[in-house]
């Protein structure tokens, strides 16, 4: 777990005419990644996270900072190649890879939210609680990362989010690769005590 002070801000960045996708990636990883190794008193970033959905070219970035320090002034640079829609800020309430702790089914760096990367957003339904929310998380999904190997599908991720104090959650759900029946049914399964809306399907790139 990570610490309780670490908050993350995911991103939503779309790339502006004529900026690829290699574009975005330099740019990340010249004005956030050695952020990093930027320490001072406060505000620092401890973890940056760039995830990329071929579906539609949409990137998602992640960025891990310390106490309740927002990185919009270390991201500004980037409103030059993309357009920038901040979705929040969150707490851990699962398993913190953004923070760099090894996770249960990691072969190795890059691996930490795994391959194909599911995000959802999460609301309980009524008559529910953010902690029913959770606890449903931790017995459908959180149980996969020790489950017996398949030909494709292992999680090798579960890690979820709260919104501050809000009912608002995100949900990382990582696997080697493929899907399977298993997974579909267990997250089917979450839909007796949450609102789910899938928002996307990442691979995670190596900044």
């Amino acid at each position: 777990m990570a610490s309780a002070e670490r908050t993350v801000f995911p991103l939503e960045l779309r790339p502006k005419s004529g900026v690829t996708g290699e574009d975005v990636k330099k740019a990340v990883a010249r004005d956030l990644t050695g952020a990093t190794h930027d320490l001072g008193r406060f505000g620092n970033v401890s973890a940056v996270r760039l995830l990329h959905d071929h579906a539609d070219g949409r990137h998602l970035l992640l960025v891990s900072t310390d106490g309740s320090w927002t990185p919009d002034a270390t991201i500004e640079s980037l409103g030059a190649i993309t357009a920038i829609d901040r979705l929040g800020s969150f707490h851990f309430v699962g398993p913190a890879p953004l923070d760099g702790e090894a996770t249960a089914g990691g072969t190795g760096p890059g691996l930490d939210l795994g391959n194909d990367i599911r995000l959802f957003e999460l609301h309980p339904n009524a008559g529910r609680t953010a902690d029913d929310l959770a606890e449903a998380v931790g017995t459908q999904l959180v149980t996969l990362l020790d489950a017996p190997p398949t030909r494709a599908g292992n999680v090798l991720n579960v890690s979820l989010l709260r919104e501050d104090d809000a009912d608002r959650h995100l949900l990382f759900f990582g696997v080697d690769n493929g899907t399977s029946r298993r997974n579909e049914s267990r997250l089917a399964a979450l839909r007796d005590t949450m609102d789910v809306k899938e928002l996307g399907s990442f691979i995670q790139q190596p900044l």
